[in-house]
């Protein structure tokens, strides 16, 4: 069984009528082009060993690249937490800690934490390919933590709050859009949750 978010995706990349999911400058990425470019990452992923309920930390400040590794993440049913970049490494490690981070994914080594597994992907992420990914690695429980996000703390550390991927569909779904609009919050991107793209 497919996660809820892989649903979705590959939902959307079938249909050659739907608007891109992503437009840079110069450059935009179809709904089909992002599934299999987060097909790809995810087979990567599970080859690195990420597994569902094993948290893995993301330090990627690339957009692009944070929103393929995340939604390649959201597709195995493998839990993450954003380790952002402009923390101290002292600061991530202890975030780390607290949630027992299974592996770091990064796209800079000096992102690596001392103690847990390190998977270094480049900025262009797994180029699109031929893998695909095994159905045994799928989570089905869309009511499972999916993303760990964080706020201040009364004590000085950050507050961690687990998010469950029904819970991001809702509030996807909530949103209020105009005809052709898509909304992206990226709950993993370096500044969340200030951040917000409308597509």
């Amino acid at each position: 069984m497919q996660t809820l978010f892989g649903e979705r995706l590959r939902r959307w990349g079938a249909d050659a009528h739907v608007a891109p999911a992503l437009e840079m400058p110069g450059r935009a990425i179809s709904y089909a082009e992002l599934d299999a470019r987060v097909d790809a990452c995810a087979a990567w992923l599970v080859a690195q060993g990420c597994r569902p309920r094993a948290v893995v930390g993301v330090t990627i400040a690339d957009e692009v690249a944070n929103l393929v590794v995340t939604l390649a993440l959201l597709r195995l049913g493998v839990p993450q937490i954003c380790l952002p970049s402009y923390e101290t490494a002292g600061v991530r490690a202890r975030l780390a800690q607290r949630l027992d981070v299974a592996r770091v994914v990064a796209t800079d080594p000096l992102h690596a934490i001392d103690g847990r597994p390190f998977s270094h992907v480049a900025p262009d992420v797994p180029a699109p390919g031929a893998q695909r990914v095994e159905r045994g690695a799928l989570a089905a429980d869309p009511d499972a933590a999916a993303i760990y996000v964080t706020s201040s703390g009364t004590t000085g550390d950050p507050k961690i709050l687990p998010i469950s991927q029904r819970v991001l569909a809702i509030r996807a779904e909530q949103g209020n859009l105009g005809p052709g609009e898509r909304p992206l919050v990226l709950g993993s991107v370096e500044d969340f949750p200030g951040r917000s793209s409308r597509l």
